[in-house]
């Protein structure tokens, strides 16, 4: 294992063992990026017919932008800052450092607008808070992420760590960037099927709410009328 050199970086930039694999790290690279960007793509357009279409602050549209910046932030964006040290391992460490706490950064900003969307959605709604799988990994994840980034930018970047502790902490921190990517998916995952859920529900009422109008119309109209005679007599 390469020793961790404390001049220039915590760890050593990995030397791949030749370019073709390099290269098949950058198709693979690439390919994610796109399969995210078709993903968020996808999940805007969603969002944007879904209910009354268009996305705004308020009370009807707000829902709309919890699940659009949670997943661009949570997974996206996250995903990409903890690559960018495989991406850009050749370059300058302080830049790479830098990019890496600002995608971060940019991320839990993101994430954070997300939380207070769907705060005021429910508060619109006059909903109750926290009671669900979804709601509480979500807070875990956040919390997590943000204690992340401050332990990471208090230790690597400023005011800077002694060297043991850099190596303590960077084990630590590598290991929860990865724990915290697994919870944001889980949370995405379980908001998705709420989501589908409560629509699959909705659905369902209205559905049972039309089946029984048609029904009720059809009883009507299958009553036998009163004839002209009958009437008579």
């Amino acid at each position: 294992m390469a020793e961790i050199n404390y001049q220039t970086m915590d760890i050593p930039p990995e030397v791949p063992s030749s370019r073709s694999a390099y290269r098949r790290f950058l198709a693979g690279f690439a390919g994610v990026q796109a399969i995210g960007l078709v993903m968020m793509t996808l999940l805007g357009v969603f969002l944007y017919s879904f209910g009354k279409s268009g996305f705004a602050w308020d009370k009807e549209h707000v829902f709309k932008f919890h699940p659009l910046f949670m997943t661009t932030a949570l997974v996206h964006l996250n995903s990409k800052g903890m690559l960018l040290y495989r991406l850009m391992r050749n370059r300058p460490k302080l830049p790479v450092k830098i990019a890496h706490a600002c995608f971060n950064l940019m991320s839990f900003g993101m994430t954070i607008a997300g939380l207070v969307a769907v705060i005021q959605h429910k508060n619109d709604l006059l909903h109750a808070h926290f009671f669900s799988l979804h709601s509480w990994l979500g807070i875990g994840t956040i919390g997590l992420f943000g204690l992340q980034w401050l332990a990471g930018f208090l230790v690597f970047l400023y005011p800077g760590g002694s060297p043991p502790i850099r190596a303590i902490v960077l084990r630590l921190h590598r290991f929860c960037g990865a724990i915290i990517l697994g919870l944001a998916c889980m949370t995405v995952l379980t908001g998705a099927v709420t989501l589908a859920g409560a629509l699959w529900c909705s659905s369902a009422w209205v559905c049972s709410c039309c089946w029984r109008w048609r029904t009720s119309a059809g009883h009507r109209d299958s009553r036998p009328q009163e004839s002209d005679g009958l009437l008579e007599i």
